[in-house]
């Protein structure tokens, strides 16, 4: 029966990736109607984006952010991004959400964004840190960022997470993490979507085909005579 199993599965999936569905995630680009000092600890959260309700809110930032010694590249998205602190001593790592509808249960999403991180003359500055993203129940971490020296811009990074929706509406938020819970870093944050991962049929013909030889094969060993 194992044959049979395989046999069944090659013929009739394959995975491939596919484009968004109905979910969308808004104002990606994290972008604002609103000023913005880009030269301050702002408060300002993109449009429809929301903080996650700590003690502490993130910031707009762009390319020309350079107060308190701040270096960054620009993103592929250009304008402005979100910026997080880490911990910092009792305060919890800053961070957004956003709630994310139009989702299939059971279907697997791509989050894709890109990451930075910059350090900056505040003391207690951390080694690195990453992103941590919760979707709905499950959390994912983004790759580990090492802290760049003073002045020097670390530049943008893609990632990409898989998660399984488990209900038609579920919430997306991103937390700065640093490498030393308690030390201080600068996160940033530009760039998110969303997209479906599907299971794409194979061809008809040559499913049948591989079925079909499976099943042949099958009969073939329950009709051989012991040795």
């Amino acid at each position: 029966m194992k044959i049979l199993s395989v046999l069944f599965f090659l013929s009739f999936a394959s995975f491939a990736g596919g484009t968004a569905n109905a979910a969308t995630v808004f104002n990606g680009s994290m972008g604002t109607a609103g000023s913005v000092n880009v030269q301050s600890f702002n408060g300002i959260q993109p449009d429809d984006w929301q903080d996650i309700g700590l003690s502490s809110s993130t910031d707009l930032f762009d390319a020309t952010t350079s107060f308190n010694g701040f270096t960054w590249a620009e993103s592929s998205d250009g304008g402005t991004f979100v910026h997080a602190l880490g911990p910092i001593n009792s305060i919890p790592g800053e961070g957004i959400i956003q709630e994310i509808t139009g989702l299939t249960i059971g279907v697997t999403y791509a989050i894709d964004f890109e990451q930075s991180i910059s350090r900056s003359t505040n003391p207690g500055q951390s080694a690195g840190g990453h992103w941590e993203v919760v979707f709905g129940g499950e959390t994912e971490s983004s790759d580990y960022m090492v802290n760049p020296a003073l002045g020097v811009a670390y530049g943008w990074e893609n990632q990409s997470l898989l998660f399984i929706a488990t209900a038609q509406s579920q919430d997306l938020s991103f937390q700065a993490v640093p490498a030393v819970s308690g030390d201080r870093l600068g996160l940033g944050l530009d760039g998110v979507s969303i997209s479906t991962v599907t299971v794409s049929p194979v061809p008809v013909p040559a499913a049948v085909w591989l079925f079909g030889s499976g099943l042949a094969l099958l009969g073939w060993i329950r009709r051989k005579p012991a040795a």
